[in-house]
């Protein structure tokens, strides 16, 4: 079961949240949250909870504030968690993500023979463009295979773009 979180309008259930639970799962604490920065660690929190209660539904301006954070700031930790696969953009306006269970996204990167130096090189990739522009998983694994197969210096490739 996957769950979702619709940043787009606001529909609060103050009291379910107060007095409601999240669930983390320990793969989460042990392999993600070690590495991650700490308010990417509070976005995917936050998120997670608003998650788990589908008919909740909170603005990205609103998710942002609560948090003490700016819009930009929640969206590149969003970004974030889906190069790591453990969220899925599914819309960008309103912005919609779906939360993938821990247990699959670990599985998957086992599976996928999980490669550091492409996600620091995805990092550095998405903060060439902040905002201003959203990549997709396609234009990143090409521009990856760039330093692959041809050869060419990962500096020489963040100058081009």
């Amino acid at each position: 079961m996957y769950w979702s979180v619709n940043i787009g309008m606001i529909s609060l259930n103050n009291e379910w949240l107060a007095l409601g639970s999240t669930s983390i799962s320990n793969t989460f604490i042990l392999d993600f949250l070690p590495v991650a920065k700490g308010d990417y660690i509070k976005v995917y929190l936050y998120g997670l909870m608003y998650a788990y209660n589908s008919n909740n539904e909170i603005s990205l301006s609103m998710f942002a504030k609560e948090l003490g954070m700016v819009e930009e700031e929640v969206l590149q930790a969003f970004q974030y968690w889906e190069r790591r696969k453990l969220v899925v953009r599914l819309q960008d306006n309103p912005v919609k993500y779906e939360y993938i269970p821990v247990s699959v996204a670990a599985a998957n990167r086992i599976a996928e023979n999980y490669d550091e130096a492409y996600i620091r090189f995805s990092d550095s990739l998405y903060s060439q463009f902040g905002e201003r522009r959203k990549l997709h998983g396609n234009e990143t694994k090409t521009a990856f295979e760039w330093i692959e197969e041809l050869n060419i210096p990962q500096e020489v490739i963040m100058m081009l773009i």
